[in-house]
């Protein structure tokens, strides 16, 4: 599906006004792999393994044009929440200290803010108390990492909760969750444990011309496209959860899993 900014911005505002005259809301589910680029399949990488994001890119919108404001962790993220420049909310420092935090400067505000306003239940997905480890996988890391605080009463309560079941029956849900397995880290020793006919091989690899073509530099990458692969696997899980539920909404149609 090929979209100018133009046309998909008229699209979307289309969508907006016609889901506002509907009594019936959507479930939202908003995906975040932590730390990767453009890297599955339906990009172009050839040796890395993602068929539910590849399914998702063929049934949905698959942006070509699109490029990161601040490509580094909690910065990305706060442009992600609010759609907002960091530099002009004064979220471009990364890991900003709590004592130099500000509010959002309004009008801007967290995206569960405007999901709550509209009549939604907001969650951050992740383990019940006492069963959170380093890596969750689908069931989520809890991340919330921003260079802000809100503007309001309670500034880091950004979330209503952390399973769309707690919300009362009959509510619309905008579920948010970070997988964090593709961030470096404990993520990447797990997907190394995945089948070994599943893993990319380091002397298959054809680097970019900006890194260096040694051993450590194809280990290091192949390991990176391992643990998309792991994550595309969560994927297909958090399908299958939403899927569970009623009026959950993923692109396209219904996904055999």
């Amino acid at each position: 599906m090929s979209f100018s900014r133009r046309s998909f911005l008229g699209t979307a505002a289309g969508a907006v006004s016609a889901a506002q005259t509907q009594t019936a809301r959507p479930n939202v589910l908003y995906i975040i792999q932590e730390d990767i680029g453009p890297n599955a399949a339906c990009y172009g990488e050839p040796l890395v393994r993602t068929p539910n994001v590849d399914r998702f890119a063929s049934q949905g919108i698959r942006f070509t044009n699109a490029y990161c404001t601040g490509p580094v962790c909690s910065a990305s993220r706060s442009a992600l929440m609010t759609g907002r420049y960091q530099n002009n909310i004064g979220a471009h420092n990364h890991r900003t200290w709590e004592w130099n935090k500000k509010p959002l400067p309004a009008p801007c505000r967290h995206v569960s803010e405007w999901f709550r306003d509209a009549g939604y239940f907001t969650c951050n997905l992740q383990p019940a108390p006492g069963a959170r480890k380093q890596a969750n996988g689908a069931a989520g890391a809890g991340k919330v990492d921003l260079n802000f605080f809100l503007n309001g009463p309670d500034k880091s309560k950004f979330f209503d909760g952390t399973d769309w079941n707690q919300r009362p029956p009959g509510q619309p849900f905008f579920a948010h969750i970070t997988i964090i397995e593709t961030h470096k880290g404990v993520g990447w020793k797990i997907a190394r444990q995945q089948p070994k006919a599943e893993l990319v091989d380091p002397d298959k690899l054809k680097l970019a011309a900006y890194y260096p073509d040694s051993p450590i530099a194809r280990d290091e990458y192949a390991n990176y496209l391992d643990a998309i692969h792991l994550s595309d696997g969560y994927v297909a899980q958090l399908l299958r959860a939403a899927l569970e539920r009623p009026r959950a909404v993923v692109p396209g149609k219904a996904i055999p899993l």
